[in-house]
């Protein structure tokens, strides 16, 4: 076993979400300790067969499953702004420093220190082989703006941390390298002096006896902490080729389910949907208002609409839906959900916040791309020029359970439409007079529900049941705005019961409208089954 503890010099963390740069990073993501590894490799190395084995250790590394994870809960502390003056590396430093001098200089009326700092300037100015000012006044100007006591040219900046209740955190692997290969992992740990930004001070080192895990690596988890594939080490160097340590980038990655101790334990045998899974970016509404339910597509739309907005004109197929002749794609991709407050005792039905689902098995850089389209809503406006400013939520408060991906993630047997689906087909007369008729079209449509699970890879239902809405503070079925193709009927929207007779892990989403806010269910309790 190969166990490396981390402990916290000050027993506080600061690091940013990859994908929210307002929340704190918890626990540390196994993949940030793989990069702060590779880089004392590159920024402080060794020689000979030293750096030969860093190298191996470093893919050895990288080749294993991800760790198990012991971490304490953590106090967040609150978010501000930070404005700093931004770096201009036009500005040679000895001018900044010699402003400096000339300001003071000029502050005690000292005039002959202040010619001879004009003087030095205007040297400095002369001396440079392509002067990036015109004038000893310009360049003046341009050096003071970097100063720290100056107020011009200054940019907000965050700095979310955690306070840890234990300073010490470990990763644990299952299994023990050979012995060069863990000399190499000593001195690669004992260098790195700082994980995440650089107040937040460590020291790494390699030790033999574990905690218990309080993270555990977990297909059928409902947390993503970030790992690395094996190669990670030249996937690296082809990053900094192209970001130079300047440009923003997020480091290749790749995402590893997680459970956390003290979790409900899924049964072994629950299947899951094969297109949608627990991967859920979601966002809070702000302000007062409200919509109701029957807006729910509105809400989803409007997501969408931002989302490819921030994306531009290139954005991936896996994010717009169309494929390459701008019809619909044949292939899973994001899906866009407005989350109503619906089955609880006060439930209204109003529209609290908005998720998108990313499809399973989503890696790479096609990943990164949605990340950071989604990284940049911050405002919705939906059909008739009502706007929201919107939230990443990271942590579930209990008040917003309705926001908890785990809320419709969970397990059941009997599952309810929250939203109707809205059927594929037209079943026929569901309100026909002839009873022959409406039985007749009630099976068609039942038939196309029970399709509609296969489609999106969950098992055959035993039984399907039309059902006015299941949960307080849902609307009927016909309250839901129409999307019927032009030319063309409406399509019917239903409320169902579903009975798949097992156990079946969420989402459910399904029907036509399954990827924009229609078709959402969640599960019931037992005494609700038919």
């Amino acid at each position: 076993m190969l166990v490396l503890e981390i402990e916290l010099l000050t027993g506080r963390y600061v690091a940013k979400e990859y994908d929210d740069h307002a929340t704190a990073e918890w626990p540390p993501h196994p993949a940030r300790v793989f990069s702060a590894l590779a880089a004392v490799h590159y920024e402080d190395p060794v020689d000979g067969d030293d750096a030969r084995w860093e190298r191996e250790a470093l893919d050895w590394l990288a080749e294993q499953p991800a760790p198990s994870v012991y971490a304490s809960d953590a106090a967040r502390r609150s978010v501000l702004d930070a404005f700093v003056p931004t770096n201009d590396k036009s500005v040679n430093p000895q001018v900044s420093y010699l402003v400096n001098e000339l300001i003071d200089a000029e502050n005690t009326g000292d005039a002959r220190a202040v010619k001879k700092k004009r003087a030095r300037l205007e040297k400095l100015n002369e001396e440079a082989s392509s002067p990036v000012v015109n004038s000893n006044k310009e360049m003046r100007k341009r050096a003071l703006s970097v100063l720290p006591a100056s107020a011009e040219r200054r940019q907000a900046r965050t700095f979310p941390s955690v306070y840890a209740y234990d300073p010490v955190i470990q990763l644990i692997w299952p299994e023990e390298p050979k012995q060069a290969v863990r000399d190499a992992l000593d001195g690669l740990a004992a260098r790195v002096s700082r994980l995440g930004h650089s107040s937040s001070l460590v020291r790494l080192t390699w030790v033999g006896k574990p905690h218990d895990p309080t993270w555990n690596p977990d297909p059928r988890g409902l947390h993503t902490l970030r790992w690395v594939a094996p190669g990670q080490r030249t996937a690296l160097d082809a990053a900094f080729d192209l970001h130079r340590g300047t440009a923003n980038r997020i480091l290749p990655f790749v995402p590893a389910s997680y459970r956390r101790v003290g979790d409900p334990e899924p049964p072994a045998a629950a299947p899951r949907s094969n297109v949608f899974g627990s991967d859920w970016i979601v966002f809070e509404l702000l302000g007062r208002k409200r919509l109701p339910i029957v807006r729910a597509v509105d809400v989803a739309a409007a997501l969408r609409g931002a989302v490819l907005a921030h994306a531009g004109a290139a954005a991936p197929e896996v994010l717009s839906g169309h494929g390459p002749g701008k019809g619909p794609t044949q292939l899973p991709h994001v899906a866009y959900l407005a989350l109503p407050f619906v089955g609880f005792p006060h439930a209204d039905g109003s529209i609290l916040g908005m998720a998108a689902v990313l499809p399973r098995g989503l890696v790479g850089e096609e990943r990164r791309a949605v990340l950071r389209a989604l990284g940049s809503v911050e405002r919705l406006t939906v059909p008739g020029g009502l706007a929201f400013d919107v939230r990443r939520v990271v942590e579930i408060r209990p008040h917003l359970r309705t926001l908890d991906p785990g809320l419709w993630c969970g397990e059941g047997v009997v599952w309810g439409t929250v939203t109707p689906i809205l059927l594929d087909r037209f079943p026929g007369d569901l309100r026909s007079r002839n009873a022959a008729a409406a039985r007749r079209a009630e099976q068609e449509a039942e038939e196309a529900i029970a399709a509609a699970c296969k489609r999106i890879g969950l098992p055959r239902p035993r039984v399907v049941s039309l059902v006015a809405p299941c949960f307080r503070g849902s609307a009927a079925a016909d309250r839901f705005r129409r999307r019927g193709r032009r030319g063309l009927p409406p399509r019917v929207r239903v409320h169902a019961l579903v009975d798949f007779g097992r156990i079946v892990r969420g989402p459910v989403l399904l029907g036509a409208g399954r990827y924009v806010g229609l078709g959402l269910c969640r599960p019931l309790l037992e005494e609700r089954r038919s």
